[in-house]
């Protein structure tokens, strides 16, 4: 019974698809991906919605009319690299939200300089105490990971041309010639058909990326987070796939070697960040390209977000043809669900993205079940005739912790609850 009602809800999906994403291929992800035991975690249903305009260099547009000074006036701020200076606005969450769960967003607004250029301003909002409390992070933290492993392939390797390695190189194993962009859908997606898994994935990344540097990343003071009692680079429960090679191919020349050195692990590391910052880490995967070069993922390229966040693409080797990998592969619809999709769809003209990481497990030292979901959503012109708004552009992080949930089914509501009253208000506009 089970297996019909998955295909049942494959075969109405694939139809709605074909409606709605006729321009790229996402045939993987309802086959192999979605489906699993939990609506909003897993896309039980899967009722995920792809745009219907496909395009890896995609970024969000100017939706405000308000000047730098006026959106200074309103509380926004200008990026910054130390968010230790700003003040995070907790009364507005704090009136929303009643679900059990830790939130932060990070509203984005985005205006266009003398000199032409895309300038964000920012504003913050936390519930409670949610943006000092570092927790667990599950397998949330991983595209970090990822993120880490780009900026020392470009920069820091001895063994490699500085700027021709990156995540758009390709390993090799038992699959053949591996390109690490697929490799970081397989760490997103949870794909089990090319005989990897996400955790042990994780930890190859870490072993390029090297664990201290990306510790060091989150725990530097001001100089590029600015947030306190951080600690970023452990394992996942996995060690990395014997078979994976540690010399790579370089993209635009495979004849072009680089043979990397792994990891020492000369120190071990928890993974613990406050929703705060997964928000703000995550904004600064997606908005790669937007930003100050001083709040990048320190040497990474746009070509290596793009690969975090839509996988190999035309170049996969693992999942040829669809072109949805990476981040905007990630099951958890919470966000999504929240939404009304059909009207996303609408009136954006199919110019729209929520690219997302999920996190979740059960805790037998600690007892309690967990999730952690961190999309970044951009919504141009999303409900414009109804609220005078022209769309929407924020990152958000919520993570649920309820004691005696091994099914995490209850964490599920509360993450679901916490979402729907947070993306609410930004919708409402009380969080503005």
């Amino acid at each position: 019974m089970q297996n019909n009602f998955v295909f049942t809800a494959f075969v109405a999906t694939l139809y709605f698809v074909s409606l709605t994403d006729a321009t790229s291929g996402t045939s993987f992800y309802y086959q192999d991906w979605c489906g699993g035991e939990l609506a909003y975690l897993d896309d039980a249903n899967c009722a995920k919605r792809f745009p219907s305009s496909y395009d890896r260099d995609f970024s969000c547009p100017i939706l405000s009319s308000l000047t730098s000074d006026q959106l200074v006036a309103n509380g926004y701020t200008p990026d910054t690299n130390n968010l230790s200076k700003l003040k995070i606005n907790t009364a507005e969450l704090d009136k929303l939200v009643t679900a059990k769960v830790n939130v932060c967003l990070a509203l984005t607004k985005r205006i266009k300089n003398s000199q032409g250029a895309i300038e964000l301003y920012n504003k913050y909002f936390c519930n409670s105490n949610s943006a000092t409390l570092a927790s667990e992070t599950w397998s949330n933290s991983k595209i970090f990971a990822i993120a880490d492993a780009a900026g020392h392939l470009r920069k820091e390797e001895t063994k490699c041309t500085p700027d021709l390695f990156g995540i758009d190189s390709s390993s090799s194993g038992k699959d053949g010639v591996t390109p690490l962009g697929d490799l970081a859908t397989v760490v997103v997606s949870y794909d089990e058909t090319a005989g990897y898994s996400s955790n042990s994935l994780a930890s190859y990344f870490l072993d390029i990326g090297w664990r201290s540097r990306l510790n060091s990343l989150v725990t530097t003071g001001t100089t590029w987070l600015g947030l306190p009692n951080l600690q970023l680079g452990g394992n996942y429960g996995e060690s990395t796939p014997s078979d994976l090679s540690f010399s790579l191919s370089a993209a635009t020349d495979s004849t072009k070697k680089c043979s990397v050195d792994k990891d020492p692990k000369t120190s071990s590391y928890y993974n613990s960040l406050s929703t705060l910052a997964l928000a703000e880490m995550t904004r600064r995967i997606a908005l790669h390209n937007d930003l100050n070069p001083s709040l990048r993922f320190p040497n990474a390229t746009w070509t290596d977000m793009k690969n975090i966040l839509y996988g190999a693409g035309s170049a996969s080797k693992l999942f040829p043809g669809e072109s949805w990998g990476g981040m905007s592969a990630d099951t958890a619809i919470f966000a999504q669900s929240v939404l009304n999709m059909t009207e996303v769809e609408s009136e954006s003209q199919g110019k729209w993205r929520i690219l997302s990481k999920l996190g979740a497990g059960y805790s037998s030292s600690r007892h309690v079940g967990e999730i952690i979901s961190t999309p970044y959503v951009c919504i141009p012109k999303y409900n414009y005739a109804k609220y005078g708004s022209e769309g929407y552009e924020f990152t958000i992080s919520v993570r649920s912790s309820i004691p005696n949930d091994p099914t995490l089914v209850s964490a599920q509501k509360e993450a679901f609850n916490g979402f729907t009253q947070a993306i609410g208000g930004i919708v409402s506009g009380l969080v503005k």
